[in-house]
């Protein structure tokens, strides 16, 4: 819930709802005079009834609208009829008796005010220190949300990072296996798990050709080519000069309509080149130079598993 100090209509720094009450008084006291048939400005009346509006001006306003009130209840009183001076009444006296009451409206106003606005300042304070809380709270509740999502996806990074690490182990497991059917597996495995591409391929050197043994994200119409001759300029690149061949390092007229990267699959005792992983689509961002450092680490693991299997069924 939002606390907010609301500023009161003003006119020339005086609350309109003073005016208002002012107004509404000496219309009162007016139609009071008129239905009594007394003098309106009721100054043989004691104590006199214009003190009403003073103090409650000053009680719920301040010294502002009391002074206000003042300076209206003095301005009627003057307008008369004022009693007559008499022959025994000097000039002075005869002053201070017409000026006796307005002074008194006049300090009372004053007092009575400034105790009033001693009250309203406490009061704003004390509302602004509220309204402090009440946003140090917020800023402490958005941070504890925030730290909360940071929390939880951190958490979520360390399982996604424990489970690519726990793929990454049971695929380099698949490498070590016996067989070429896993072999495949794991390089597969490895690819989508330190890679992610949306799609890749694996080819093997088979007959002086590129045949393509594996591949993840392909849809049933996809124009991508399954074998490589010695003749195709990615075949020369990759197999014949070993070179890793990118469309921020290459000319896009070797890779052309077949992907973003290709890598040799070579053996890093013999430097054999036994294939090739191909990345056909992966988001532009993260093609950078880290990414293809990984697939060539990769390749050169794939190779080896390759070049063992090999040998492994050679002694055979």
């Amino acid at each position: 819930m939002e606390i907010s100090i609301k500023t009161p209509a003003r006119f020339l720094n005086l609350r309109v709802s003073a005016y208002w009450e002012i107004l509404a008084f000496f219309v009162f006291m007016g139609l009071l005079a008129f239905l009594c048939g007394t003098s309106f400005n009721y100054f043989t009346v004691s104590p006199h009834p214009f003190w009403i509006v003073v103090i409650l001006m000053a009680v719920q306003y301040g010294t502002n609208e009391a002074l206000l009130a003042t300076c209206v209840a003095t301005l009627v009183l003057f307008l008369g009829p004022l009693p007559p001076r008499t022959i025994l009444e000097q000039k002075y006296e005869y002053f201070f008796l017409l000026a006796k009451t307005p002074l008194l409206w006049f300090v009372f106003a004053v007092a009575l005010g400034e105790l009033r606005m001693k009250h309203l300042r406490e009061k704003t304070q004390l509302q602004q220190k509220v309204v402090q809380a009440k946003e140090k709270e917020k800023q402490m509740a958005e941070a504890y949300l925030s730290l909360k999502r940071i929390k939880e996806h951190l958490e979520l990074h360390v399982a996604s990072e424990m489970q690519t690490v726990l793929v990454g182990i049971q695929a380099i497991k698949e490498l070590k296996e016996n067989n070429k059917q896993s072999v495949i597996k794991g390089a597969c495995d490895l690819i989508s798990t330190i890679i992610t591409p949306e799609k890749f391929s694996i080819y093997l050197l088979e007959n002086h050709e590129l045949v393509q043994v594996a591949n993840q994200g392909w849809e049933e119409k996809e124009l991508y080519a399954k074998i490589f001759s010695s003749n195709d300029r990615l075949f020369q690149e990759v197999i014949e000069k070993r070179k890793i061949v990118s469309i921020h390092t290459s000319a896009t007229e070797i890779l052309g309509k077949e992907g973003v990267l290709a890598v040799p699959i070579t053996s890093k005792e013999t430097k054999e080149v036994l294939g090739m992983i191909k990345i056909e689509q992966v988001p532009f961002v993260r093609l950078k130079t880290s990414m293809v450092e990984s697939v060539r680490i990769i390749g050169e693991w794939v190779g080896e598993s390759y070049k063992n299997l090999h040998e492994a069924q050679d002694g055979k």
